[in-house]
């Protein structure tokens, strides 16, 4: 049964590359990528209205950000947890997200990079890394 609400939340969120790892958090300097990978740099869009749609696989899992919003969903919270009030900064070419909402937390960074989800052949724009409480997932982003 997991695996149909896996294709659910990939379908939501349009597949997505990478993973977690636990316990582990992205760098604190904001260049939580790999420059080598990287595509050119240029000016990110204003965190204040950057709308991101990011996804990653094993475990499936998918972000939504908009302007002060963020939603997490996973298989097993296919509604999802919403971040209403984010705090948004940029680092270079690394935006970066995070909020409290009740007993949980997020850390968002996303740059821009080549990422293929390793399912298909879409190519995604940006890569992502998000922390969720203690969680971490590795994945892929596009701009909206």
């Amino acid at each position: 049964m997991v695996g149909l609400g896996c294709l659910a939340v990939a379908g939501l969120a349009g597949a997505g590359c990478g993973g977690r790892e636990r316990g582990a958090a992205p760098a604190a300097n904001g260049s939580a990528h790999d420059s080598a990978a990287s595509a050119p740099p240029s000016a990110p869009p204003s965190v204040a209205t950057a709308s991101f749609r990011a996804a990653g696989t094993e475990p499936f899992w998918a972000l939504e950000i908009g302007p002060g919003r963020l939603t997490f969903r996973t298989p097993d919270d296919t509604s999802g947890t919403r971040f209403p009030h984010p705090a948004g900064t940029a680092l270079a070419d690394t935006l970066r997200w995070t909020d409290v909402a009740g007993a949980r937390s997020i850390e968002a960074r996303i740059w821009p990079g080549q990422c293929s989800d390793g399912m298909s052949d879409r190519a995604w724009t940006h890569r992502a890394v998000v922390r969720v409480d203690t969680l971490v997932y590795r994945g892929c982003a596009d701009q909206l």
